[in-house]
């Protein structure tokens, strides 16, 4: 059995740590490993991991911040500690189902896969162009949080402690490139990720320096899926143009400039990478302003894709 590391960063997590703390006492897979990364805590989350190192016989190790950190920073210092040849993060407000490291263990032992998430396809794929076409399509995982990744592949990046919304979306974007298969399952074993109501703050602007990054990446090594790379990023904008607009306008204001800017963002992708017809760009700014999905993409001219 392979050693997986379990990494989770924690800050003033008391009240919903402990389900997750007793999902991983649950797991049928006992070979595995947890690092904690404590960004200096103020409620009982640091007793509460020294109570889990200490009764639940699992292999703990916690580290402990006096200064506030990002969690790509935590990430990224407890990858440092990681003994296993597979690793997986987690947040404090997951869920595990008590088979799922043992579901994806099994997995990767069976399929020699560097990647096993859950996307409830089933789905196999041999090559780094058709994990990113899936990626770009919304077809695969954005989020990295539960995925067990093979830890060879974490060793050459790191998460980016600028981008403290999105650092996970672009770390994930790395591994998908560097990966040679993967695997997402089906079913109803799965963890969840509980999505709180987040106020739309500026860290969420971050998304665009996320987009442009991947962007040049796929000009330079994946010419061909370029078109997908602009649907992607066309979706991704009209999102965050949503995002914005459903703010209360004082609020909104905040935003103006930035609002501009994504809008003749995505009327530059609609004239001159998709070459929108005068009807399709005024279907798109209605998608835009009424929020209706009526945005038909124009086909890729890559016919080598298959999933």
């Amino acid at each position: 059995m392979n050693l997986v590391s379990v990494i989770l960063p924690v800050k003033n997590n008391a009240v919903v740590l402990p389900d997750l703390l007793t999902d991983l006492k649950s797991q049928h897979y006992k070979n595995f490993e947890v690092i904690f990364v404590d960004n200096n805590s103020v409620d009982q989350t640091y007793q509460q991991l020294v109570a889990f190192k200490r009764l639940s016989g699992i292999k703990t190790t916690i580290i402990s911040q006096r200064i506030r950190q990002s969690v790509a920073t935590s990430y990224n210092q407890a990858l440092t500690h990681a003994q296993g040849r597979y690793v997986m993060f987690l947040t404090a407000k997951m869920r595990l189902h008590p088979m799922w490291l043992s579901q994806v263990s099994q997995t990767a032992v069976v399929n020699q896969t560097d990647i096993v998430g859950y996307n409830g396809q089933n789905q196999h794929f041999n090559s780094a162009t058709d994990l990113i076409t899936s990626y770009l399509l919304g077809q695969t995982p954005m989020n990295i949080e539960g995925m067990l990744i093979k830890r060879q592949l974490t060793r050459s990046i790191s998460f980016d402690p600028k981008l403290s919304l999105h650092a996970g979306t672009l770390f994930l974007y790395n591994i998908y490139q560097r990966a040679t298969s993967a695997t997402f399952l089906g079913g109803k074993v799965q963890p969840e990720l509980k999505h709180s109501k987040n106020t739309f703050k500026a860290e969420h602007l971050q998304v665009v320096t996320v987009l442009d990054s991947i962007d040049q990446c796929i000009q330079q090594n994946y010419p061909t899926l370029s078109n997908y790379a602009w649907r992607h990023k066309h979706q991704t904008l009209t999102d965050l143009y949503h995002q914005i607009k459903q703010l209360p306008m004082t609020n909104r204001r905040i935003f103006k400039t930035e609002l501009v800017k994504i809008k003749a963002e995505l009327r530059t992708i609609e004239f001159k990478q998709f070459e929108f017809s005068n009807i399709k760009r005024f279907k798109s700014w209605l998608n835009r302003r009424f929020n209706r999905h009526m945005t038909i993409y124009p086909e890729s001219k890559n016919k080598n894709i298959s999933f």
